[in-house]
């Protein structure tokens, strides 16, 4: 349709449907006015883009829905990641407390093992029975 040559004809239209017109272009639906009211004039003066248009449409209306619920599972998935982060996140506190927990334990053990052996060097080295003796 660019390459076609263009006439500019003045109409006048009910201020209703003016009003209708310009919602269209500042949602976004049409280009311009001008894009509006070719396509309008198209669809009433050939049948065959009536049921072009209708079928359009349906397809627009098809594919939102499609994308509505592409974004309600995504946003139940983003959920249930969450809670799986949240699960994820008490683990490792409750891991980080077992760890503190075997570190005290190794800390005391160590510590007793320090007596044992210190308690050993004070003992008399001569009241031990020498290796030969076994009774």
């Amino acid at each position: 349709m660019p390459s076609e040559d263009k006439v500019a004809i003045t109409v006048r239209i009910p201020a209703s449907i003016y009003e209708m017109l310009v919602k269209a272009v500042s949602k976004g639906e049409y280009t311009s006015q001008t894009a509006c009211v070719t396509i309008a004039l198209e669809q009433a003066l050939n049948p065959d883009l009536q049921v072009s248009a209708s079928n359009q449409q349906n397809e627009s209306n098809i594919a939102i829905q499609l994308i509505a619920q592409q974004l309600e599972d995504k946003e139940i998935r983003i959920l249930d990641l969450q809670a799986h982060n949240e699960t994820i996140k008490n683990e490792i506190d409750n891991l980080k407390g077992q760890l503190i927990a075997k570190d005290r334990q190794l800390e005391a053990q160590a510590i007793h093992l320090q007596t044992v052996l210190n308690q050993k060097a004070i003992e008399a080295p001569g009241s031990k029975k020498p290796w030969w003796q076994f009774w």
